[in-house]
């Protein structure tokens, strides 16, 4: 596309009206033909004029409806459009992405989108194309990498960036927080002389904002919709320009607060009722001998078979710590008060139930999921929804609490869908093929409101302000809750021995608990049965743990008389341990990494005991 062509000009409202897009199904269609049933958006049937006044932007694959979410408008990237880009116009209309962002189901649909979905009306009807729609490449790489698939016709740099957007999101060198990935196109698009055919106008300047996309937990994906947020704040600053909705700044809260109230809700309606945490299994295979395999952590994978796992541990107990094993016979899993096994190998509510056998279960069985724009257990920041949809599942018969209604909420409020009729029909699109709970349905209520699912989310939020205390565990520490509580931190004397041997080290007490620094029990346990290694990758921000391995010092150990509680932050490193994931809370206090000595010495397999009569603690090697 020659971007320097003079713009389509198009009465919006003509195009509306002309559009009328909504999502079109049989109404009258069986539950077993609904399982099956194709849904298709309504096309644009004119072209919409593209406002330069709004901000815009180019993300890649599941970071895409970050974009749509706080209404920048989407000028390029690749794999925008989930399961590959249409081909045809019987494929577009199949598309969420167009249907949400691109029709006027939307309250405000991006322009780029619409026209893109348009063209595939125009070209079924030998019409003329629009030439502002998105540029869609299809190069398959990590929504969190800069684009580095270069092309010639543009000079040398990515489609991502040869519409010059304000905005960049997902911008590493590797998978990492970094934002250099761009640093050598764009220095590439300063260079452009003039006379040259690769130039546009004010290239010698161009500096858009960098945004760092990371998500392999929520509160990371919390964190990059702030960080978002943000970079739009500054070109409105800067530029003048605005957005599609509300400010972002809002739209960044609400997305927090929709995922901390609705835990939150739980914990109070629980409290409330007297009831306990249901106890959760997640599924992530059936084996062969008629065991099945549960998941006990929370992968690093994008595409996790446990992302389940995350989204119960904070309103459940798990069946593994239970039976104390992470193989459950179907006696044992049949005690479950629940069993999820989304995106878990494609292990279908129906092969579940034949795995049972003659045995019946009483319990809630989440194994099906709706449909999104790009999936509720990807990279997506559609994952809050997946916190929603799992966790109103689980409790759905205990407490006053509907995984349709949070989904409708989230569709009106996060996806922008423009009214009720509009809700009711994304709805009925997206559970079509969705099994879900008794006395859960999948057509929105006639008197669904949004404003009571607020009503929860702000009483969820009350009851997290009001105890701090319920949400200061490590199961809190992925969703970023706990960075909400305050904590309390001093430098402690007390006396430590390691197998019998007094040792001095630097110690902080947090919220009651002994925090040390990881690198110091290393060297303290090196050449014992309880021996590791540490090393930390800058680049994706990861310390990793070797059980057996001889800890190699690196300076700086064993080093007290220092009191540094005062910069005590939570520490966003991720700690994988032998190449699994390992959830415990952990403190940056002076720019190192402290550890619960508990935590690790059930982790890392050394015993600590402590002597109440000489006010010291014992660490044990195996």
């Amino acid at each position: 596309m020659n971007t320097s062509k003079k713009l389509l000009v198009v009465l919006l409202a003509l195009a509306m009206l002309l559009s009328c897009a909504a999502v079109t199904a049989a109404d009258d269609i069986s539950a077993s033909q609904e399982a099956t049933q194709v849904y298709t958006y309504e096309a644009p049937t004119s072209p919409m004029v593209v406002d330069d006044n709004i901000i815009t932007a180019t993300a890649h694959r599941a970071a895409s409806p970050s974009l749509g979410m706080m209404g920048v408008n989407a000028v390029s990237g690749f794999g925008m459009i989930n399961g590959s880009a249409p081909s045809n116009y019987a494929e577009a209309i199949q598309k969420s992405a167009l249907g949400v962002w691109g029709s006027s189901i939307n309250s405000n649909p991006d322009p780029y989108y619409w026209n893109y979905f348009y063209n595939f009306y125009a070209a079924e009807n030998n019409l003329a194309i629009a030439e502002d729609a998105l540029l869609n490449s299809a190069v398959a790489a990590s929504p969190m990498q800069a684009d580095k698939n270069l092309v010639a016709e543009y000079g040398n740099i990515s489609v991502s960036l040869v519409t010059r957007p304000d905005i960049v999101v997902g911008c590493s060198t590797g998978n990492g927080t970094d934002t250099d990935g761009y640093n050598d196109q764009l220095a590439t698009i300063n260079s452009f002389a003039k006379d040259s055919p690769y130039y546009q106008e004010g290239d010698e300047n161009y500096a858009p904002k960098l945004v760092s996309y990371q998500t392999t937990y929520i509160k990371q994906m919390i964190e990059s919709m702030h960080r978002l947020a943000d970079a739009i704040t500054e070109v409105k600053n800067e530029t003048g320009k605005t957005t599609r909705y509300e400010d972002p700044q809002q739209i960044a809260d609400d997305y927090e607060n929709y995922v901390y109230g609705i835990v939150s809700y739980v914990h109070q309606q629980l409290n409330a009722k007297g009831l306990d945490m249901k106890t959760v299994a997640v599924v992530t295979a059936v084996n062969e001998d008629g065991t099945y395999t549960l998941a006990d952590s929370v992968s690093r994978s994008a595409t996790s078979l446990v992302r389940a796992y995350e989204y119960t541990m904070c309103v459940s107990k798990s069946l593994v710590d239970e039976i104390d094993s992470t193989t459950a016979t179907l006696d044992q899993l049949l005690t479950a008060d629940a069993i999820v096994t989304i995106n878990n190998n494609n292990i279908t509510h129906t092969q579940m139930l034949e795995s049972f056998g003659d045995k019946v279960y009483d319990g809630i069985l989440v194994a099906s999921s709706p449909a999104t724009l790009y999936g509720m257990t990807m990279n997506s920041v559609e994952n809050a929804m997946g916190y929603a949809y799992v966790i109103g599942s689980i409790y759905s018969d205990v407490i006053d609490i509907d995984p349709v209604d949070l989904s409708a909420y989230f569709y009106q409020h996060f996806l922008h869908i423009s009214d009720l009729d509009a809700i009711a029909t994304v709805v009925k699109t997206n559970y079509a093929s969705v099994i879900l709970p008794d006395g859960v349905s999948a057509t929105l209520a006639a008197d669904y409101s949004d404003a009571a699912v607020q009503s929860k989310i702000d009483s969820g939020l009350e009851y997290f302000a009001n105890n701090p205390a319920e949400f200061n565990a490590s199961a809190y520490l992925l969703i970023g809750m706990i960075d909400k509580v305050d904590h309390t931190c001093v430098a402690t004397s007390q006396n430590l021995t390691v197998n019998g041997q007094a040792v001095s080290t630097e110690i902080y007490n947090i919220d009651g608990n002994n925090y040390f620094k990881l690198r110091d029990v290393a060297h303290m346990l090196n050449n014992t049965g309880s021996q590791f290694s540490v090393a930390y990758d800058e680049a994706a921000r990861s310390i990793t743990v070797k059980t057996g391995e001889a800890y190699v010092a690196v300076g700086g150990e064993m080093a007290a008389g220092r009191d540094a509680s005062s910069t005590l932050v939570e520490s966003s490193q991720s700690l994988i341990i032998n190449d699994t994931a390992a959830s415990l809370t952990a403190f940056n206090i002076g720019g190192n990494n402290f550890f619960k000595l508990r935590d690790l010495g059930t982790a890392l397999n050394f015993e600590v005991g402590y002597d109440a009569a000489t006010r010291t603690m014992l660490v044990t090697s195996k």
